[in-house]
């Protein structure tokens, strides 16, 4: 009832700044305010941020400052990404593929140490065999007593010698070679059994080179009714123990010589 009350006489209040009567409670500017205001019009907004003077900032509309303040925050948010963050992205992708490739290549470097340490622990344990398989062949040869193991087991044999003959001594890295020429007469079975006599014998001799030709033709044993006698020219080597390679050995390890 406050707006009729101002039209009963004796209840008269006094107008507002619009020229309406004033009541109780009930401030009239507030709705002419809802009812002035106008729907949002883009191209008036476009007009208004266009008519804007960067100078005064502080003069500008609400939206002017809450759309410049959403877009300085997105195009830092950008710039961060491009700048840092990307470039830090590729960075850690680029770390992960060289670390599997690192893990790769310390796998495979493993797997190698471990093989080429077992076969440095065989090398080690073949060399240890090989030096005392060495240290067991004679430090000397006696020749006269190899050139008389030779006749009797040729003898044994039923082989007949023309010649045997002891060379000069050949030096390698462990070991000291004596080569032998023989040229024995005889027939294949005297041969290998020869051969077998020479296996047998207390030393170690070894045999190379071997040609095996005719003594007599096959007319003239035909003649004398006997067995084609055969010639065997045979270079064999016997080895002895290089006193030298050990007493090097001995002096880079500081080990006495056995």
């Amino acid at each position: 009832m406050g707006f009729l009350d101002n039209l009963l006489p004796g209840k008269k209040k006094p107008l507002n700044s619009r020229g309406s009567f004033a009541s109780d409670g009930f401030d009239t500017d507030e709705v002419v305010d809802v009812i002035d205001k106008k729907p949002f019009s883009l191209s008036e907004a476009m007009e208004t941020l266009n008519s804007l003077d960067p100078a005064n900032m502080g003069e500008w509309p609400m939206f002017a400052k809450l759309l410049t303040a959403t877009a300085v925050l997105v195009l830092t948010a950008v710039l961060g990404w491009v700048l840092f963050i990307a470039g830090v992205k590729t960075q850690i992708s680029e770390a992960r593929l060289q670390e599997e490739t690192l893990l790769v290549a310390y796998k495979e470097l493993d797997s190698k140490q471990r093989t080429f340490k077992q076969h440095k622990e065989k090398m080690l344990a073949m060399e240890k065999e090989f030096d005392q398989l060495l240290q067991r062949l004679p430090k000397d040869i006696n020749i006269p007593n190899l050139v008389e193991e030779v006749n009797t087991a040729g003898l044994r044999a039923g082989v007949r010698f023309q010649s045997i003959l002891v060379k000069p001594e050949e030096v390698q890295e462990s070991t000291i070679e004596l080569p032998i020429e023989i040229i024995a007469v005889g027939d294949y079975h005297g041969f290998g059994v020869f051969v077998g006599e020479l296996a047998n014998l207390p030393r170690i001799i070894t045999l190379h080179d071997y040609t095996i030709t005719t003594e007599n033709s096959s007319a003239e044993a035909a003649k004398k009714q006997a067995v084609p006698k055969l010639k065997l020219t045979l270079k064999a080597k016997t080895y002895r123990y290089n006193d030298k390679t050990a007493d090097t050995k001995a002096a880079n390890t500081g080990a006495q010589p056995q």
